[in-house]
């Protein structure tokens, strides 16, 4: 047999558990009668940590095997009676959408809404806007049994096998070693002939604290079972969306493994024997963690952190997570550095970075930050419009007077028109009083005031009708007139309706405004005395300024606030081809 493979390499197969890579499975072939690579469709690894255990299923799609049996070996950093293995048929598929990514698509929709509150922009802030919803999709693993075959079973001195495990077709034993002569007699035990001063690197493992999990797949025998149909896929590629893993609509074999551990671990070092190699290596951690990333591998490296709304998991991946299965969280490491980089092996605090929290607040909150948004940018821009064009209002109560007009925009720009429209901002005429008390006692005074909210609020439906009106009477004659006389369509006359609304709101308007002939003159009084018959406050030409001035500040003060938030979150500036104006 030739030694064309080292122990050492054989340390590395899990390694990269989950990258989507080529090599690090060891193969046997019958037919040349050596151990070589084999080609990997996948790999994968989950790891759960909680209560100070640690519980990981690792897992490297291999095809069809044909006559051969693939190897591989990873060490864990705890006693080996404290160790526990198991195999399961298929994976978990953690799902779910960056919060970073999530965060700033929220404020870019905030962006639209409250760009929409102007109305007139609204064709242009939602112009090729693509509504998405997370979902998860159910997977499950194999049931977990406890087997043991040969606790303590000794190879050597040198060498013991505390459990083994046979199930699925894949064998796995707990072992730990004393020096590298021991893992090398046990190896060759195994038909594979290494010599041990081909493994440095495992040296920092062996003799210590640390227990080794290998695992064997003998002949005829697979990691991956028949694909299913594949999910359709709910996001296009780029929107921060995790899939899980490749694969996930294969029913892959894995190993799991807990042991008690003081911080997340996941063996980097191993892998160093590829040397200028890039094998890339990518980890899943439910709930978000802080990894450790040394030096080395630092600019190599990419950590995100996803966040599901709810997920779907099989009975027996109970022994892997029995968390709650809404508002999941998990974290994704991802390292694509040259393998000779990987000094150390990859460790992980149980705790999320602070700014986590803020990046999930604004993925999470939309709503509440559309609200919060529109509040802040209304009363900024309101003040500023108020305090440019009247001098007079530039104290404490001009703040008051314009901040209480600003909070009209939650009606959309047309409450800021009402709102506007209705604000007294200069002084009243001498011998108005009689005039106007006059127009309430005749009831003109609430009438047209009201006339004018549904003119106002009536104008973009107004607009909208003009083009509705001839389109909903067409095919309502064409279903008329019909050769299937037997046939009319409801909603086709519903749609005649509504399309005729708008008009039929503006003759109500238009009722509730007239003036009766022996009342005329009382306009005409109030009309000389600068006063409006509309909203009986005196005529001011600024008013009109005020309310285009006032949208036009809002959409710049909305656009940098919402631009500075995403920047905040590590997001990039919104370029002109997204929903902006």
């Amino acid at each position: 047999m030739k030694k064309t493979i080292s122990l050492f390499a054989l340390a590395a197969l899990l390694v990269p558990l989950f990258a989507f890579a080529d090599g690090g499975i060891v193969r046997f072939d019958p037919y040349s009668d050596r151990w070589d690579y084999a080609d990997e469709t996948n790999q994968q690894a989950f790891i759960n940590y909680e209560n100070g255990t640690e519980k990981m299923i690792l897992s490297v799609g291999t095809g069809n095997l044909g006559e051969g049996k693939i190897m591989w070996i990873f060490p864990v950093p705890a006693e080996p009676d404290r160790v526990a293995v198991d195999v399961v048929k298929k994976l978990p598929l953690l799902q779910g959408e960056e919060i970073s990514e999530k965060a700033r698509m929220n404020l870019d929709d905030s962006k639209a809404w409250l760009q929409a509150t102007q109305i007139y922009p609204i064709p242009f802030a939602f112009l090729g806007r693509k509504m998405l919803g997370a979902s998860s999709m159910p997977q499950s693993t194999g049931h977990s049994n406890s087997l043991g075959a040969s606790s303590k079973d000794s190879i050597r001195p040198d060498v013991v096998v505390y459990e083994h495990l046979e199930k699925e077709g894949i064998t796995s034993e707990i072992v730990t070693a004393r020096t590298a002569q021991g893992f090398n007699e046990y190896f060759s035990g195994k038909g594979l002939k290494i010599d041990s001063s081909s493994i440095p690197v495992l040296q920092n493992y062996i003799g210590k604290n640390y227990s080794f999990v290998v695992s064997w797949i003998g002949a005829q025998s697979s990691l991956s079972a028949p694909a299913m149909q594949k999910p359709e896929v709910p996001y296009p590629p780029g929107y921060g969306y995790d899939y899980g893993s490749r694969n996930s609509n294969i029913k892959q074999k894995g190993v799991f493994v807990s042991f008690p551990t003081d911080k997340i671990f996941f063996p980097l070092m191993p892998t160093s024997v590829y040397g200028s190699k890039v094998v890339p290596a990518e980890v899943r951690v439910v709930g978000h963690v802080t990894p450790e990333i040394f030096s080395d591998i630092k600019s190599f490296t990419k950590t995100e952190y996803y966040w599901d709304e709810g997920i779907s998991l099989d009975r027996d991946l109970k022994v892997f997570y029995n968390g709650p299965v809404t508002d999941v969280k998990y974290t994704k490491i991802e390292i694509n550095a040259p393998s000779k980089f990987f000094t150390e092996d990859l460790w992980a605090g149980n705790s999320a970075p602070a700014k986590t929290y803020y990046q999930l607040f604004f993925a999470k909150q939309i709503w509440f930050t559309i609200l919060v948004l529109l509040a802040i940018c209304s009363v900024l821009a309101g003040i500023a419009a108020g305090w440019l064009l009247f001098r007079e209002w530039r104290n404490r109560e001009g703040v008051k007077k314009f901040s209480l007009i600003s909070f009209a925009n939650f009606a959309t720009i047309l409450g800021i028109i009402a709102a506007t429209l209705s604000a007294k901002t200069v002084k009243d005429t001498e011998n108005v009083d009689s005039l106007i008390q006059s127009m309430k006692e005749k009831k003109y005074f609430w009438k047209r005031r009201v006339a004018l909210g549904l003119i106002v609020a009536d104008l973009p439906f107004l607009l909208l009708s003009v083009f509705a009106i001839p389109v909903s009477l067409m095919q309502f004659i064409n279903d008329i007139y019909s050769p299937y006389g037997y046939y009319r369509d409801s909603g086709d006359f519903w749609a005649v309706v509504l399309s005729f609304l708008p008009v039929i709101v503006l003759v109500v308007a238009w009722l509730l405004a007239r003036i009766k002939k022996e009342d005329q003159q009382l306009v005409s009084d109030l009309r000389s005395k600068n006063y409006s018959a509309w909203t009986f406050q005196p005529k001011d030409g600024r008013k009109i300024w005020f309310m285009i001035l006032f949208t036009i500040l809002f959409l710049i003060i909305s656009w940098f606030a919402v631009q500075l938030l995403v920047l905040s979150v590590g997001g990039q500036m919104m370029g002109s081809g997204g929903s902006g104006f």
